[in-house]
C-alpha cells in the first residue's frame, strides 16, 4: 500500500551469569535487569489525499527481567504503545514538521530495575509537541 511503512524487530537473548558466586548459590544465573525478549513494531502512514499528514504508531514489548541478583523476584513483561501525528509545512519558505506525540497512550505502568532490589517506574502517559525546521539557508 502506497504511503505505508512498517518496521519490526526483535532481540532475543539468553544471557547467563557464571562463576564462583553462582556455583556457591550466592547469586542467580540471570543477569540483573536484563531482558530475554524485546519486540518492537513501528508503522507510519501518509494519507494519499493529504500528503503533508502522516500518522504513526510504535508498540514495544519488554520481556520479564530479574529484579535482584539472587533471581528470587522478577519484574513482569510490559507493552507500551505510542502514537504520533506529523504535518509537513513551510516556514518562511523553509521545510518544517509539526509533530504531536503521545507516549504510553494506555498509561501502562511497570517497574524499571535500577539496581539490586532498587526500582523506579516507567514513564507514564505523556504528550509532546515538536516543531522541527530547516533554517539553513535562511531565505
Amino acid at each position: 500500500m502506497k504511503g505505508l511503512n512498517l518496521v519490526a524487530g526483535a532481540v532475543l537473548m539468553n544471557p547467563v551469569v557464571t562463576g564462583l558466586l553462582v556455583d556457591r548459590g550466592l547469586i542467580g544465573r540471570k543477569p540483573l535487569g536484563n531482558i530475554a525478549r524485546l519486540l518492537s513494531f513501528s508503522t507510519n502512514y501518509t494519507l494519499p489525499q493529504r500528503p503533508h499528514l502522516t500518522l504513526g504508531a510504535n508498540i514495544s514489548n519488554h520481556g520479564s527481567r530479574s529484579a535482584n541478583t539472587a533471581n528470587l523476584s522478577q519484574v513482569p513483561e510490559n507493552t507500551i504503545v505510542d502514537l504520533n501525528v506529523r504535518y509537513r509545512i513551510r516556514i518562511a519558505g523553509n521545510p518544517a514538521i509539526m509533530q504531536l506525540q503521545i507516549n504510553n497512550i494506555i498509561n501502562r505502568s511497570n517497574w524499571v530495575v535500577l539496581g539490586n532490589n532498587s526500582f523506579g517506574f516507567n514513564t507514564p502517559r505523556s504528550f509532546a509537541i515538536y516543531l522541527t525546521a530547516d533554517i539553513w539557508p535562511i531565505r
